[in-house]
């Protein structure tokens, strides 16, 4: 009775480890927030009662710890918010650090009592010592790898399949080795036995570097990922910054042809030519340049990205109305304005044509408001919409374009440069429109 109540409170200690381990790594969902620590309590007694009715069973170890494995991989995608990569990668530690705590328990005991493994198995004389040495090791294992798993993860279709393979494999070698070394071990030399305790060792091993391997593989093709969404968001940005330029150099050289307008025009009102007067105006008119700027906030960075978003709406019969007050406690700099601008009138814009393609007789319009709001700068980005929106498991916005690995980092940036700059970000959306709302405290 004490046996069964010990390997119980054993399985409930090794369950509670881990549940918390998983905590240490991922938020759970918001929508289950408050239910948190339920949801936790409850993943703990399901994965300590599918143990123990395992163990009362006498199932095999390897088809336990695989069916333990789905059980975390399930956990972990409907209990907690996270890259899917890293929910997989994460799903398989559990299994991994139950077999190096399992063969290190044993050892350990092995060389503190010099009896048989089978004696720290259940039922045997040093059971407690063993178990006890085991939760240790699992224990400073998921501290260890709680440290490690702090970057994010990027999987390809390969790695998803090698990390399984690698860890199903991993768990059937390690099983039918110490099933080897219980049932024979008293049948063969203990040269041979020693042996093949270091094969098992090294299997554990290359398993354990192999996952290691996968996890740098994984987090490094996740840093490459971002390096290209901010090379690609730079890009955007000097492009938007480089047609700044060009329009305050055009703007330049409109004024200084313009005085010879003038006094073109102030010689035809001198000899009372008004036709000619009216003639002239009207080819000024005609001609006017495009690099003209439709607003004039005196912030170079804004007049020059809004009004070329204005003119390009207005090519596409979109209506763009804006409303921008700025003082002299801009809080955002002219890379985060143009991050920020660009990325939100872009993404309106485009809204606008797909409303456009669905109802061509729908009148798309957009409204821009900057002002000072409570000693904050208050940006809204208001348009009109399909109704129509792509989200992620986790419900966040994703792109609607084919092409994911160039597309959709449009509103992610504009969220991490709110962020840098101590701001908050509100989005709200409808059947007919999608309104951002950003608040940035002034400097």
């Amino acid at each position: 009775m004490i046996e069964t109540i010990w390997e119980i409170m054993v399985n409930l200690l090794e369950s509670t480890i881990f549940i918390l381990f998983f905590t240490r790594i991922f938020s759970v969902r918001s929508i289950y927030t408050s239910y948190r620590h339920f949801g936790i309590f409850g993943a703990i007694i399901i994965e300590t009662a599918i143990t123990c009715f395992c163990n009362i069973n006498n199932m095999n170890y390897g088809f336990v710890q695989l069916l333990l494995l789905l059980f975390d991989l399930l956990l972990l995608l409907a209990l907690f918010d996270g890259s899917l990569a890293k929910k997989v990668y994460v799903s398989i530690l559990p299994t991994l650090i139950s077999l190096i705590a399992d063969k290190l328990s044993f050892s350990l005991c092995d060389q503190l009592f010099a009896s048989t493994l089978r004696s720290f198995d259940l039922g045997g004389d040093h059971r407690y010592c063993s178990t006890f040495v085991y939760l240790l090791i699992c224990a400073l294992f998921c501290i260890l790898f709680a440290k490690l798993m702090k970057a994010d993860l990027m999987m390809s279709s390969f790695l998803y399949a090698a990390t399984y393979i690698t860890s199903i494999l991993g768990v059937i070698c390690c099983n039918i080795l110490l099933d080897i070394l219980i049932t024979y071990e008293k049948n063969i030399p203990q040269n041979i036995f020693f042996r093949l305790q270091g094969i098992s060792f090294s299997v554990m091993i290359i398993i354990l570097f192999m996952i290691l391997l996968i996890f740098q593989i994984s987090a490094t093709n996740k840093r490459n990922a971002d390096l290209v969404q901010k090379q690609h968001q730079e890009q955007t940005v000097l492009a938007e910054l480089q047609h700044a330029k060009e329009t305050a150099d055009g703007i330049r050289a409109w004024k200084h042809d313009y005085k010879n307008h003038l006094l073109t025009l102030k010689g035809l009102a001198a000899n009372h030519k008004d036709s000619q007067i009216t003639q002239y105006i009207q080819s000024l008119q005609d001609n006017l340049p495009d690099y003209l700027n439709d607003v004039n906030t005196g912030v170079a960075s804004i007049d020059a990205i809004v009004s070329g978003k204005i003119r390009y709406a207005r090519s596409q019969h979109i209506e763009l109305k804006h409303s921008l007050l700025v003082n002299d406690k801009m809080p955002l700099s002219d890379l985060q304005l143009t991050t920020i601008l660009g990325n939100l009138l872009d993404n309106a814009i485009e809204a606008c044509i797909r409303l456009q393609h669905q109802d061509p007789a729908a009148q798309p319009s957009i409204v821009l408001s900057m002002k000072p709001f409570r000693a904050a700068l208050q940006i809204i980005v208001q348009n009109t919409s399909t109704g129509e929106y792509l989200t992620d498991k986790d419900h966040a916005l994703r792109t609607s374009k084919a092409d994911t690995s160039q597309h959709g980092f449009g509103l992610l940036n504009v969220q991490k440069t709110v962020e840098a700059a101590n701001g908050i970000i509100d989005i709200t959306k409808n059947s007919t429109s999608f309104c951002v709302t950003i608040l940035i405290p002034e400097k």
